[in-house]
Protein backbone atom coordinates (compact mmCIF):
# COMPACT_ATOMS: atom_id res chain seq x y z
CA UNK A 1 0.00 0.00 0.00
CA UNK A 2 1.28 3.53 -0.79
CA UNK A 3 -0.16 4.28 2.87
CA UNK A 4 3.48 3.03 4.11
CA UNK A 5 5.58 3.04 1.28
CA UNK A 6 4.90 6.47 -0.85
CA UNK A 7 7.20 8.24 0.56
CA UNK A 8 10.15 5.53 -0.74
CA UNK A 9 8.20 4.35 -4.52
CA UNK A 10 8.64 6.89 -7.21
CA UNK A 11 5.90 7.66 -8.94
CA UNK A 12 8.39 9.10 -11.92
CA UNK A 13 6.73 12.49 -12.14
CA UNK A 14 7.40 14.18 -15.49
CA UNK A 15 5.74 17.61 -16.06
CA UNK A 16 3.21 18.28 -18.75
CA UNK A 17 4.78 21.64 -19.80
CA UNK A 18 2.41 22.16 -22.71
CA UNK A 19 -0.27 21.71 -20.95
CA UNK A 20 0.83 24.38 -18.47
CA UNK A 21 1.49 26.87 -21.13
CA UNK A 22 -1.89 26.38 -22.19
CA UNK A 23 -3.25 26.76 -19.05
CA UNK A 24 -1.05 29.73 -17.89
CA UNK A 25 -2.11 31.69 -20.86
CA UNK A 26 -5.70 30.55 -21.21
CA UNK A 27 -5.59 32.53 -17.41
CA UNK A 28 -3.32 35.39 -18.31
CA UNK A 29 -5.90 35.93 -21.16
CA UNK A 30 -9.27 36.24 -18.83
CA UNK A 31 -6.85 38.94 -17.00
CA UNK A 32 -6.87 40.76 -20.29
CA UNK A 33 -3.21 40.03 -20.16
CA UNK A 34 -2.06 41.16 -17.56
CA UNK A 35 -2.02 38.70 -14.89
CA UNK A 36 -0.07 39.36 -11.17
CA UNK A 37 2.28 36.43 -10.96
CA UNK A 38 1.35 35.58 -7.14
CA UNK A 39 -2.31 34.86 -8.09
CA UNK A 40 -1.41 32.75 -11.19
CA UNK A 41 0.80 30.37 -9.42
CA UNK A 42 -2.44 30.27 -6.84
CA UNK A 43 -4.85 30.00 -9.63
CA UNK A 44 -2.61 27.35 -11.24
CA UNK A 45 -2.35 25.07 -7.98
CA UNK A 46 -6.12 25.39 -7.66
CA UNK A 47 -6.98 24.17 -11.04
CA UNK A 48 -4.69 21.45 -10.49
CA UNK A 49 -6.19 20.82 -7.72
CA UNK A 50 -9.74 20.75 -8.40
CA UNK A 51 -9.17 18.55 -11.61
CA UNK A 52 -6.92 16.07 -9.37
CA UNK A 53 -10.24 15.98 -6.76
CA UNK A 54 -12.48 15.69 -9.77
CA UNK A 55 -10.77 13.05 -11.91
CA UNK A 56 -7.82 11.76 -10.02
CA UNK A 57 -5.31 13.16 -12.31
CA UNK A 58 -3.67 16.10 -11.80
CA UNK A 59 -3.72 18.13 -14.67
CA UNK A 60 -0.04 18.77 -14.68
CA UNK A 61 1.94 16.32 -12.52
CA UNK A 62 3.83 18.55 -11.23
CA UNK A 63 5.23 18.44 -7.59
CA UNK A 64 3.42 20.10 -4.98
CA UNK A 65 4.66 21.98 -2.28
CA UNK A 66 3.55 24.19 0.77
CA UNK A 67 5.03 28.22 1.00
CA UNK A 68 4.66 30.36 3.07
CA UNK A 69 1.78 31.88 1.19
CA UNK A 70 0.23 28.85 0.32
CA UNK A 71 0.56 25.38 -1.73
CA UNK A 72 2.18 25.88 -5.54
CA UNK A 73 3.08 23.47 -8.23
CA UNK A 74 6.71 23.52 -7.76
CA UNK A 75 7.66 23.50 -11.31
CA UNK A 76 5.23 26.79 -12.72
CA UNK A 77 6.77 28.92 -10.26
CA UNK A 78 9.95 27.94 -12.51
CA UNK A 79 8.27 28.53 -16.08
CA UNK A 80 7.01 31.98 -14.58
CA UNK A 81 10.20 32.88 -13.10
CA UNK A 82 11.89 32.00 -16.61
CA UNK A 83 9.91 34.86 -18.04
CA UNK A 84 11.69 37.72 -16.71
CA UNK A 85 14.28 39.53 -18.48
CA UNK A 86 17.00 38.81 -15.80
CA UNK A 87 16.00 34.84 -14.66
CA UNK A 88 18.69 32.47 -14.39
CA UNK A 89 19.12 29.77 -16.75
CA UNK A 90 16.22 26.81 -15.32
CA UNK A 91 14.94 23.50 -16.45
CA UNK A 92 11.92 25.42 -17.89
CA UNK A 93 11.88 28.57 -20.20
CA UNK A 94 8.73 30.40 -21.21
CA UNK A 95 10.12 33.59 -22.09
CA UNK A 96 9.54 33.27 -25.93
CA UNK A 97 5.51 32.85 -24.61
CA UNK A 98 5.01 35.30 -22.07
CA UNK A 99 6.90 38.18 -20.35
CA UNK A 100 7.06 38.73 -16.69
CA UNK A 101 7.63 42.42 -15.48
CA UNK A 102 7.11 43.63 -12.24
CA UNK A 103 5.53 40.65 -11.25
CA UNK A 104 3.12 40.89 -13.99
CA UNK A 105 2.80 37.83 -16.20
CA UNK A 106 1.26 38.76 -20.15
CA UNK A 107 1.61 36.79 -23.13
CA UNK A 108 3.47 38.19 -25.78
CA UNK A 109 3.29 35.54 -28.33
CA UNK A 110 0.05 33.72 -29.37
CA UNK A 111 0.81 29.89 -28.59
CA UNK A 112 -1.80 28.55 -31.19
CA UNK A 113 -4.17 25.70 -31.77
CA UNK A 114 -1.83 22.80 -30.61
CA UNK A 115 -1.81 23.96 -27.49
CA UNK A 116 -5.04 25.42 -27.02
CA UNK A 117 -6.79 22.15 -28.19
CA UNK A 118 -4.68 20.53 -24.58
CA UNK A 119 -8.07 22.27 -22.38
CA UNK A 120 -11.04 20.61 -22.35
CA UNK A 121 -14.17 22.25 -22.33
CA UNK A 122 -14.69 21.36 -19.13
CA UNK A 123 -11.26 22.12 -17.84
CA UNK A 124 -11.90 25.74 -19.52
CA UNK A 125 -15.49 25.42 -17.38
CA UNK A 126 -13.38 24.96 -14.07
CA UNK A 127 -10.83 27.76 -15.15
CA UNK A 128 -13.49 30.20 -15.80
CA UNK A 129 -15.23 29.52 -12.42
CA UNK A 130 -11.69 29.68 -10.79
CA UNK A 131 -11.28 33.06 -12.52
CA UNK A 132 -14.47 34.92 -11.30
CA UNK A 133 -14.29 33.50 -7.71
CA UNK A 134 -11.01 35.42 -7.11
CA UNK A 135 -10.25 37.54 -9.83
CA UNK A 136 -10.54 40.04 -7.08
CA UNK A 137 -9.00 38.64 -3.98
CA UNK A 138 -6.22 40.58 -2.68
CA UNK A 139 -3.01 38.99 -1.52
CA UNK A 140 -4.10 38.78 2.44
CA UNK A 141 -7.66 37.09 0.38
CA UNK A 142 -5.99 34.67 -1.69
CA UNK A 143 -3.44 33.84 1.16
CA UNK A 144 -5.93 33.40 4.01
CA UNK A 145 -7.90 31.13 1.44
CA UNK A 146 -4.78 28.90 0.64
CA UNK A 147 -3.77 28.16 3.93
CA UNK A 148 -7.47 26.92 4.63
CA UNK A 149 -6.34 23.98 2.20
CA UNK A 150 -6.63 20.69 4.27
CA UNK A 151 -3.50 19.59 2.71
CA UNK A 152 -1.71 22.72 3.29
CA UNK A 153 1.10 22.34 5.86
CA UNK A 154 1.97 25.08 8.37
CA UNK A 155 5.74 25.54 8.29
CA UNK A 156 7.82 25.54 11.57
CA UNK A 157 11.11 25.83 12.55
CA UNK A 158 12.40 28.33 10.15
CA UNK A 159 11.17 25.98 6.79
CA UNK A 160 10.67 27.87 3.76
CA UNK A 161 9.09 24.76 1.67
CA UNK A 162 7.97 21.64 2.09
CA UNK A 163 6.91 19.34 0.16
CA UNK A 164 2.94 18.14 -0.22
CA UNK A 165 2.99 14.47 -2.07
CA UNK A 166 -0.24 13.00 -3.98
CA UNK A 167 -1.06 10.72 -1.12
CA UNK A 168 -0.54 13.56 1.64
CA UNK A 169 -2.82 15.49 -0.80
CA UNK A 170 -5.39 12.58 -1.24
CA UNK A 171 -5.53 11.79 2.55
CA UNK A 172 -6.01 15.01 3.47
CA UNK A 173 -9.07 15.41 1.16
CA UNK A 174 -10.67 12.45 2.35
CA UNK A 175 -9.59 9.18 0.12
CA UNK A 176 -9.62 5.86 1.79
CA UNK A 177 -6.12 4.23 1.66
CA UNK A 178 -7.28 1.56 -0.86
CA UNK A 179 -8.34 4.74 -3.16
CA UNK A 180 -5.52 6.76 -2.97
CA UNK A 181 -3.38 3.54 -3.51
CA UNK A 182 -5.25 2.84 -6.77
CA UNK A 183 -5.23 6.28 -7.24
CA UNK A 184 -1.29 6.46 -7.33
CA UNK A 185 -0.87 3.58 -9.38
CA UNK A 186 -2.74 4.96 -12.01
CA UNK A 187 -0.47 7.79 -11.77
CA UNK A 188 2.95 5.59 -11.92
CA UNK A 189 1.49 3.81 -14.92
CA UNK A 190 0.45 7.25 -16.77
CA UNK A 191 4.27 8.64 -16.27
CA UNK A 192 5.30 5.09 -17.32
CA UNK A 193 3.32 5.16 -20.78
CA UNK A 194 4.27 8.91 -21.48
CA UNK A 195 7.94 8.11 -21.15
CA UNK A 196 7.65 5.36 -23.37
CA UNK A 197 5.94 7.23 -25.93
CA UNK A 198 8.43 10.31 -25.79
CA UNK A 199 11.45 7.69 -26.82
CA UNK A 200 9.61 6.43 -29.97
Amino acid sequence: MYSTVCESRSLGLSLDEEKVLAALSYFVHLANNRLDKYKAAKLMYLFDREMFLKTGMPAFFGEFFSLEHGPIVSEINDIMNSCSPDSLDTKYSASSFFSLDNNTLSVIQDLGDEYTRLLSEEERDVMNDLFVTFKNSNFGDLKRYMHSLPETIELENGKKREKITYFHFLKKNGFSDDQIDDILSEIEYEMKLRELISVK
